[in-house]
């Protein structure tokens, strides 16, 4: 009986060992793949411009933003007319107001590159050009404003950042 105890209890700390072992290991595994994903956030929520093509709702999606405490308002840059266009070149992400710009989108798509994300806010079936629009890279539809924070944040998430 007391042979059977003993290789039960050598079975035991082998069994704990080895979970032990494993656990250590998917933590490291874990830290190693959700790495990228936080310094790519943290760089991103850092460092980018925002270059925000509206008018008349600019002050709101501004507001929403800087609200959420994610970015800091020097960081956005309000485009105001055609003619501001070109001062969107440092900005690597572009939030476009169906409303106010949805008759200049051809502007917006000249200085849109692969490395800049669009992400257009518009009232449900305003946007009538989805098939010229899938053509481009980083580029989303939104509707709702939480929706919209949530595709700026994996728009800084999926994008490098170059500084």
């Amino acid at each position: 009986m007391e042979i059977i105890k003993s290789f039960l209890t050598v079975i035991g700390y082998v069994t704990a060992t080895l979970l032990a072992i494993k656990i250590i290991s998917a933590f490291i595994q874990w830290m190693f793949g959700i790495k990228l994903v936080l310094l790519r956030l943290g760089n991103g929520l850092r460092g980018r411009k925002i270059a925000i093509f509206a008018t008349n709702g600019f002050s709101d999606l501004k507001n929403l933003l800087v609200g959420a405490n994610l970015f800091k308002e020097k960081n956005i840059i309000q485009i105001s007319s055609v003619s501001d266009v070109e001062s969107s070149e440092g900005a690597s992400i572009f939030l476009l107001d169906w409303s106010d710009w949805g008759n200049d989108i051809d502007e917006v798509l000249k200085k849109k590159n692969d490395k800049k994300a669009l992400i257009i806010y518009a009232k449900p079936g305003d946007v009538q050009i989805m098939d010229k629009l899938q053509k481009y890279k980083h580029t989303n539809v939104v509707n709702f404003r939480n929706r919209l924070l949530g595709d700026i944040i994996m728009s800084v998430i999926t994008m490098n950042y170059d500084k």
